[in-house]
């Protein structure tokens, strides 16, 4: 007797495509990365030429069946192309392979490394600010792996999807940067991961308040941690207008963290060169 909570093993199949199959496809393509007009178009143009082999098992995915495919997992733009195809020429005849019962963790390897960027894949999931995140991430990655300067590898999407999941509180910084990006046209991830940081040690009166004096600075003297941090920050914005790039995310990083274990001592006056750091070793713990 089967085992009714087996989960249904992928199956591909080739099938003649017809309007209301691509329509029936497109219409669970709720979960997937921004189109590409120029790709739909190629697409559209292979299809009308007669150019399509479909030959390739795994031309579309979907977490269902063909009847009932409950999520479009991969081939959006080839669907696209197909129904622009269609639009023009409803006699066409094209068959693809199509996988049934694709699980989601599909979506998270398929084009890994090449066309699949880890903030598409973070787009996946759902998240806001999906590239800012991405890069947020891959910051707090090279701090725990010790790789802010040179080599190293890359990671891949997996290994930072897996950390993002253990540190789910690396989102909480930004609406924070976003708040000071207003004032100065830096690294906003740089900013998100320091004030990530920030508000799960300090929690988020703190944070906020922190927020507040770094984009409105008031009510402090000229030493301030909070306005030495000003200060450089004017500093970079100036260096960015000038040559095109300012400070690199994790000096940016390092500079706020700084400022913010300042304000947690108390603080009031610090020296005008208050970062103590070699551009290598990350200043350690809020």
């Amino acid at each position: 007797m089967p085992d009714a909570n087996r989960t249904p093993d992928s199956r591909p199949q080739k099938i003649k495509m017809t309007p209301q199959i691509v329509e029936r496809l497109l219409a669970v393509n709720d979960h997937n990365r921004n189109i590409r007009t120029n790709k739909v178009f190629m697409f559209r143009d292979i299809f009308l030429r007669g150019e399509w082999i479909g030959d390739t098992p795994g031309d579309i995915g979907v977490r269902g069946t063909i009847r009932s495919p409950g999520r479009l997992q991969n081939g959006q733009h080839r669907l696209l192309g197909l129904h622009a195809a269609f639009e023009a020429n409803p006699d066409l005849e094209v068959t693809m392979w199509i996988w049934e019962n694709v699980p989601d963790t599909v979506q998270l390897v398929i084009d890994t490394g090449t066309k699949r960027s880890f903030g598409d894949v973070l787009k996946l999931e759902g998240e806001a600010s999906a590239n800012t995140l991405a890069a947020v991430v891959n910051l707090s990655m090279r701090v725990e792996h010790d790789r802010l300067i040179g080599g190293g590898g890359q990671f891949t999407n997996v290994e930072m999807l897996n950390h993002f999941h253990d540190n789910e509180w690396l989102r909480d910084g930004l609406p924070y940067s976003r708040r000071i990006i207003t004032e100065f046209r830096l690294s906003q991830a740089g900013l998100a991961y320091a004030m990530a940081r920030a508000d799960r040690t300090g929690g988020a009166a703190e944070a906020d308040a922190f927020t507040s004096g770094i984009v409105w600075g008031a009510n402090m003297n000229r030493g301030h941690p909070i306005m030495r941090l000003r200060e450089q920050l004017i500093d970079w914005q100036r260096e960015k207008k000038r040559a095109g790039a300012g400070a690199l995310a994790h000096v940016v990083a390092a500079t706020t963290i700084q400022a913010w274990n300042l304000v947690r001592k108390g603080e009031t006056s610090v020296p005008r060169q208050w970062v103590q750091w070699d551009g290598h070793d990350f200043p350690s713990v809020l």
